[in-house]
């Protein structure tokens, strides 16, 4: 993924809204660099057939993580940060 103004980091990228946002997101043409860490909340094979759906988009990369440990902040250039959880 190219670092580009347009960035936007989603968390909770495979869950219900995330998605939906991403994948909105990403029609905008935004570059979209998605977090979330697949917890079992509810069943996790629906959040992994979101995720097959906007992995094939050129602008959009996963990363497997929670926020708290990702330290990727240096490599891209991100313009937006979206945090979407519910407790």
């Amino acid at each position: 993924m190219q670092k580009n103004s347009k960035s936007i980091l989603v968390t909770g990228c495979a869950g219900f809204i995330g998605f939906h946002l991403t994948k909105r997101l990403l029609d905008e043409g935004f570059y979209v660099i998605g977090i979330d860490n697949m917890n079992d909340y509810y069943d996790t094979s629906l959040k992994y057939d979101r995720l097959k759906m906007i992995m094939k988009h050129p602008r959009f990369q996963l990363s497997k993580a929670q926020l708290r440990t990702w330290n990727y902040w240096k490599i891209f250039s991100i313009s937006t940060i979206l945090i979407l959880w519910s407790i």
